[in-house]
């Protein structure tokens, strides 16, 4: 089985083009760990369903406004809690990401259970803050009536005196709009605003906690077979052992460094990035250059080759490595 693994789209388009430039119709399956991205979505899912093969994707902190109902695209399949067969082997995941979990049903039902819970602290957040975006804006128009009106009775707006008299007025707006986020600043310095926001950071981990277990009891009720599974997310999966399942392989993306290892039994591919103008977020200088991965399963010699390609005309060596997969 011959698979294209590619994450960490982004904003870019380019290099997705120069992907499906290069490679032939010979997958039987692409899988996208994630970050695909608003920008250009549509037209990037147009070269991917150019591809005739299922699309599998999950969905990253960069795709926080796609939606989890309904098909993706016309090749594209959404394995969100669910299991995709592709010849003898089985891919399941989740979508979302603790970085931003966007539209994930999970985090949906934990966020709305916190904005219950603090629905009084968070009612008068709000109208501190429409309070103070309405005194801004009658500040800011007070203010270019005045220097309107003033402009209009001189003569030569360069003189020193205008300068310093327009100066002037602009600290003395600028002192007035402090003055008006006193209140919202009252808000979230309170003691129960802080609770709010604990209590946010807790419904990110029981988003993160409650689907990964919900995708390890679709594993169990549809009993996949371990070395035959392939696990895809957008961040990686720790401990599969000590959930008594160690898949084949673990496909995902969001740190931009490409890696290839085997831990206790798993294969554990980064696949990203394919956009590397973000890589820089992350302060590192170990990065790789853009790219995405060729992958070859050959159970019959018990073996998984990955091949990186990269973008600039680099092209690494195929990257081979070899396991017995067991029973």
């Amino acid at each position: 089985m011959r698979i294209l693994a590619l994450s960490d789209l982004h904003d870019d388009i380019s290099r997705l083009r120069i992907l499906r430039e290069q490679e032939e119709n010979n997958f039987e399956a692409l899988v996208v760990a994630g970050d695909v991205g608003d920008k250009y979505r549509n037209e990037k899912f147009e070269i991917l369903d150019s591809f005739e093969c299922p699309v599998l994707i999950v969905y990253g902190n960069w795709d926080n406004k796609a939606t989890y109902d309904g098909k993706v695209s016309k090749n594209s399949v959404l394995l969100h809690h669910k299991t995709i067969q592709v010849n003898e082997y089985f891919f399941t995941g989740f979508s979302g990401s603790p970085t931003s979990w966007g539209l994930n049903p999970i985090y949906l039902e934990e966020k709305k259970m916190v904005e219950q819970k603090h629905a009084d602290i968070l009612e008068k957040y709000k109208q501190a803050k429409a309070h103070g975006e309405n005194q801004k804006q009658e500040i800011e128009s007070k203010y270019i009536i005045l220097l309107e009106s003033m402009a209009s009775r001189v003569k030569d707006r360069r003189k020193k005196a205008f300068k310093k008299r327009v100066a002037l007025i602009e600290k003395k707006k600028e002192e007035e709009l402090e003055n008006i986020s006193e209140r919202w600043r009252r808000v979230i310095h309170s003691r129960k605003y802080k609770l709010y926001k604990n209590d946010c950071g807790v419904a990110v981990e029981n988003a993160t906690k409650r689907n990964i277990k919900r995708m390890f009891e679709v594993i169990g009720n549809e009993q996949i077979p371990a070395k035959k599974s392939i696990v895809v997310s957008h961040e990686r999966i720790y401990h599969f052992a000590e959930q008594g399942f160690c898949p084949l392989m673990h496909i995902y993306g969001h740190r931009h460094k490409y890696q290839f290892n085997k831990f206790k039994g798993t294969y554990y591919l980064n696949a990203s990035p394919m956009d590397y103008g973000c890589s820089g977020f992350f302060g590192g200088t170990n990065l790789n250059s853009a790219g995405y991965c060729r992958l070859k399963f050959d159970p019959a010699n018990n073996k998984v080759d990955v091949e990186r390609i990269t973008f600039k005309g680099q092209e690494k060596p195929t990257q081979s490595f070899s396991g017995v997969f067991g029973n």
